[in-house]
């Protein structure tokens, strides 16, 4: 989701609902002030892990005609992974 530039856009279309995921909720906040500053409608923001997506009540029992990712969210999971690694690797090793 990031700062929400989708959810924004659906906001200026008329009859127009959009749902964004994001992990972090300081990007959901950030659009959440943009809609206030804007004085445009909020549309569904969820705080969680995209992977979770058919386990969050709010929507699960939702459908949607159009779905969008950000694959630059993989990065950040992958860093982690790896960082991880790197700090258990030699630990493991001396085992």
């Amino acid at each position: 989701m990031g700062v929400g530039a989708t959810l924004l856009g659906a906001s200026l279309l008329p009859d127009r609902h959009a749902v964004g995921i994001d992990i972090e909720k300081k990007y959901i906040d950030i659009y959440k002030k943009v809609c206030q500053q804007e004085s445009l409608k909020e549309q569904k923001a969820i705080v969680e892990d995209s992977r979770n997506i058919l386990s969050v009540e709010e929507i699960k029992n939702q459908t949607f005609d159009l779905i969008l990712t950000d694959p630059p969210y993989f990065v950040k999971i992958y860093n982690q992974l790896k960082n991880t690694i790197t700090y258990y690797m030699p630990i493991l090793l001396k085992k």
